[in-house]
């Protein structure tokens, strides 16, 4: 579905194709793309569990380890998002290149597993604060 604003604008742009390919792109960039990430991203959020410890690690009154905190992070990306398929981060990034390794390692481990194994960090992260 086009937007009111993109449709008005195409006909402004018939003769400058390439302008309306910009458009299109940088519409769908705005409006589709973001809604599929978004319900890519909530299917592991669906375990009130999970949700509920990951809210809780935020407030930890103690920050985690540098090891502690890339593993949360790793089982939570696996749990939510799946297997690593993203190029990994310029040599110059380090915390980029930290965060892809650890999400990488949890390639091949299930959604479900990534789920329970998160829950079982975050609470005795927890239980220790």
């Amino acid at each position: 579905m086009l937007s009111r604003s993109l449709r008005f604008s195409c006909k402004s742009e018939t003769r400058r194709p390439l302008a309306l390919i910009q458009k299109t792109i940088e519409f769908v960039r705005r409006h589709a793309f973001p809604c599929y990430l978004y319900s890519i991203m909530t299917v592991g959020l669906d375990n009130a569990e999970f949700k509920d410890a990951a809210e809780k690690v935020k407030t930890l009154s103690r920050k985690p380890d540098n090891n502690s905190l890339l593993r949360l992070y790793g089982l939570f990306k696996q749990a939510t998002v799946g297997d690593n398929e993203t190029d990994a981060p310029g040599m110059m990034d380090f915390t980029g290149k930290a965060k892809w390794g650890a999400w990488n390692e949890m390639k091949g481990v299930s959604r479900e597993d990534a789920t329970e194994q998160y829950i079982a960090l975050a609470n005795d992260l927890i239980a220790k604060d």
